[in-house]
């Protein structure tokens, strides 16, 4: 890291603007290119930021000590570059707490910091998501800020079209906390684990067990698969037990020749009678949907069912499709 610091430009880029007053794409575009080339000239297999400003992802097997690398990356920065805003994201509740206490608690054993002279009588502010609106010395120049949320609660927040608390006015800033950070001249992002679905209808998605989590995870890296989406409530009119329960998949996936409908279950579950009755009225509906779709220029629709033990990280979507497709698997075919 300390390589690519000393030749990135660390410093917030606002394109200069037009005739109209508005910054130039091209401007930003050719900002962004001339930092990627210099990344690319110490590391070839880094080919796109995939965002609108430099950013990189270390793949680090869990246990390693990544919060440890964000603490030194964070301490290396400040020491040596001047940064003092930090932003860290955090998946989950439990991840959540545990970064609060990693950077804030100097006894804890797994402290960040421990051993940094220049943080003995300039202790980092630590700022959270639930105390943003009420912390001190925001602008104070020789504090160091970083600020640790947890992007499962802002997710919440959202539901129902409504902006997450980060984003609405407060009166301590007099605007939001969301464009104070947004205003800064040199805040670094930290995540962890790389947060945010590019190829899904939304970039943040709650799942209910780790079986959804991992395939989800098929599903945005596989370059077979163009997008997909985990169907809100109530998205697909599909109903089963004559008509009067409701079935919600768990994710519709489209490739270039069809799209999918896919549940994920736990393997015991599968033969049961509410599990098998869902997947006929699954199949009931790809098949009315498919000879819309392909008489009018469409893609068919199929039905997958999968069981939770065969979800695993370097498996294919093709070869999960191909060996759990409905008709191939042991869901029998639908009969009103």
């Amino acid at each position: 890291m300390a390589e690519l610091t000393d030749k990135l430009d660390l410093k917030k880029h606002t394109p200069a603007p037009s005739q109209e007053g508005i910054p130039s794409p091209s401007q930003e575009g050719s900002f962004l290119k001339e930092q990627l080339e210099i990344v690319k000239t110490a590391y070839p297999i880094c080919t796109d930021f995939e965002r609108n400003f430099p950013s990189i992802c270390f793949a680090l097997a869990t246990g390693v000590g990544k919060t440890r690398l964000m603490g030194a990356f964070a301490a290396y920065l400040y020491l040596s570059k001047g940064i003092r805003n930090f932003f860290v994201l955090a998946p989950n509740l439990t991840i959540y707490n545990k970064l609060i206490e990693d950077f804030s608690n100097t006894t804890h054993p797994k402290y960040v910091f421990k051993g940094i002279g220049e943080f003995v009588h300039n202790n980092p502010v630590i700022i959270t998501g639930d105390n943003y609106n009420s912390v001190g010395d925001l602008y104070k120049e020789q504090e160091i800020r970083i600020n640790v949320f947890n992007i499962s609660k802002i997710s919440s927040e959202m539901r129902g079209g409504k902006l997450p608390r980060i984003k609405r006015l407060s009166e301590y800033l007099g605007d939001s906390y969301f464009n104070y950070l947004s205003n800064l001249e040199d805040l670094v992002l930290l995540m962890d684990e790389s947060h945010g679905f590019r190829k899904a209808c939304h970039t943040l998605y709650k799942f209910d067990t780790k079986t959804e989590k991992d395939f989800a995870a098929i599903l945005e890296y596989d370059k077979a698969v163009l997008k997909w989406l985990r169907p809100s409530r109530r998205q697909f009119k599909i109903y089963w037990d004559h008509n009067s329960r409701q079935y919600h998949p768990d994710f519709v996936a489209e490739i270039s020749d069809a799209i999918y409908m896919i549940e994920t279950k736990k393997e015991g579950d599968i033969e049961t009678t509410d599990v098998q009755e869902k997947a006929q009225a699954a199949l009931h509906y790809c098949k009315h949907a498919s000879e819309f779709t392909v008489a009018n220029g469409g893609k068919p629709w199929k039905y997958v069912l999968i069981p939770h033990n065969a979800v695993l990280a370097n498996m294919s979507f093709d070869t999960l499709m191909r060996k759990y497709e409905a008709g191939k698997c042991r869901v029998a075919p639908y009969s009103s």
